[in-house]
C-alpha cells in the first residue's frame, strides 16, 4: 500500500493518471479520487469515493 500511495503522490504532481481494476473497494475507497463500479458489464455507479461508500452501506444495510 505503501507503494500505491507513493505512487498516487508523484504521478498527481506530474499530471498524470492511474487507471487500476480491483474487487477490493477498501483498496479503491482509500486511493482512488473517482470510481467507477460495474457489475455484469454494466455501469452500476460512478463517484467519489464518499459517494460510493455511502451508496454500499445503503445497499447492504
Amino acid at each position: 500500500m505503501i507503494i500505491l500511495s507513493l505512487s498516487k503522490c508523484k504521478l498527481r504532481d506530474e499530471g498524470k493518471t492511474i487507471i487500476t481494476i480491483t474487487h477490493d473497494i477498501r483498496m479503491a475507497v482509500n486511493f482512488s479520487d473517482k470510481i467507477l463500479l460495474l457489475s455484469s458489464g454494466k455501469l452500476k455507479a460512478f463517484g467519489s469515493p464518499s459517494e460510493i461508500q455511502e451508496l454500499i452501506t445503503k445497499e447492504f444495510s
